[in-house]
């Protein structure tokens, strides 16, 4: 076989192996986006406000669902604060956690501290368990596709851990979703309770 041949090959293989990952990657996305359409489609009393240190948020949002939903772009917690938004009802930490950096976890807790100050409120973290291999793939998927280099799944443990530390009074639960869907998880803190 010429070197040609075995060239053009690889790079028939190569843009295979792209198409295949870039597929998965799409289907990882969707799933992850569609959670807070559920919830919508599920219970139409709720309205959700959603902030994002990202100059967008909300795209995923299906359109009959917009009107229920503030989208605040390019805002954190101290951000949103100081707009006077209201108190929110719960905190949903959607596929989030893993965005921050290891070394600004606990800052990250400390703000979210901060800003509950001594309230009762639900917050609900969703996230990827490490160690699967659908973990290593949407991790690969978030650093080499999406360029969030930084990206690093954080554990069940580790959350709990960050959780009482910062709400020493926080009492939770665990939901099935890592016996349904493994790797992915759901824990729900009633922060100060």
């Amino acid at each position: 076989m010429s070197a040609r041949v075995r060239a053009k090959k690889a790079s028939a293989g190569i843009e295979n192996a792209q198409d295949r990952y870039a597929e998965l990657k799409r289907i990882l996305e969707d799933r992850r986006r569609e959670i807070l359409n559920q919830v919508l489609a599920r219970r139409s009393d709720i309205r959700v406000i959603m902030i994002d240190l990202a100059d967008t948020v909300g795209s995923s949002l299906r359109p009959e669902f917009r009107e229920r939903v503030t989208l605040l772009p390019a805002t954190g917690l101290e951000g949103y604060r100081k707009a006077g938004y209201p108190f929110p009802d719960c905190i949903l930490l959607s596929c989030v956690l893993h965005h921050i950096p290891i070394q600004e976890r606990s800052f990250f807790f400390s703000q979210l501290r901060e800003f509950i100050q001594d309230r009762q409120i639900i917050v609900i973290v969703l996230d990827v368990e490490p160690g699967h291999l659908r973990s290593q793939l949407g991790i690969l998927s978030d650093r080499y596709i999406t360029g969030d280099r930084q990206a690093a799944l954080v554990s069940r443990k580790e959350i709990i851990a960050l959780m009482k530390s910062f709400f020493p009074k926080t009492v939770y639960k665990e939901t099935d979703l890592y016996d349904k869907d493994r790797p992915n998880y759901c824990l729900v803190f009633s922060a100060n309770a």
